[in-house]
Formats: structure tokens, C-alpha cells, sequence
């Protein structure tokens, strides 16, 4: 890794999902590791843990990873550390929400 490394401001998709986890969210940008082990354990979305996928991986510019459950709706931003040593968050923040599905459902039954 360059010592000088910048983390240069990122795009993410979607904006939100739910807190049940499981969505995958695109982040794209520049400097974002040179393999996909760079970045395997630095992703956090709104402080929650996002898995990335091996095989959706772009070197250095693309990371396709899918958010963990979160406890409650919450929002916050995008982190991506890459090698532990260099930070970069987003500007935009993303959301997880209760299905309005899974909320019916537990009204009804």
C-alpha cells in the first residue's frame, strides 16, 4: 500500500434497507484496495458490518459487499478502511428500516 494512500470520496447504492441485513449495497471509487483481503474486513455500513462478495470485487474502484442484521432502524455513513491503515467515509448516508412487510405481518398474526 502507498503510504501517501487517499481514500477518495466513494458512491454507494442503495440508500437503505432493512434491518433484517442482507442487502447488497455498491460502493464505488477510487484507491478501494488492491484485493478484495484489503478491504474483507473494513466495511461498515451506518456501523454495521458489510460482507464484501469475492467475485463482484473491482480492484481498486469497485466493492459489492451485503450488510449484516442490524438491531434497530438506524442511519449512518459508509466506512471502508482499507489495510487498517487508511479510513474513508462517505458523504451520504445510508438507512435500515423495518419492512413495512414484516410489520404487517407481526400486526395480523
Amino acid at each position: 500500500v502507498t503510504p501517501n494512500l487517499e481514500l477518495y470520496s466513494f458512491q454507494f447504492e442503495p440508500k437503505s434497507g432493512p434491518t433484517l441485513g442482507g442487502t447488497n449495497v455498491t460502493i464505488a471509487g477510487q484507491n478501494l484496495g488492491k484485493m478484495i483481503e484489503d478491504v474483507m474486513e473494513g466495511i461498515t455500513v451506518a456501523g454495521v458490518p458489510c460482507r464484501p462478495h469475492s467475485t463482484l470485487y473491482v480492484a481498486a474502484s469497485r466493492i459489492v459487499c451485503a450488510t449484516d442484521a442490524s438491531s434497530r432502524s438506524q442511519t449512518g455513513h459508509v466506512t471502508v478502511s482499507v489495510d487498517s491503515n487508511h479510513v474513508g467515509t462517505s458523504s451520504e448516508t445510508f438507512s435500515f428500516v423495518v419492512s413495512a412487510f414484516i410489520f404487517q405481518c407481526f400486526l395480523v398474526s
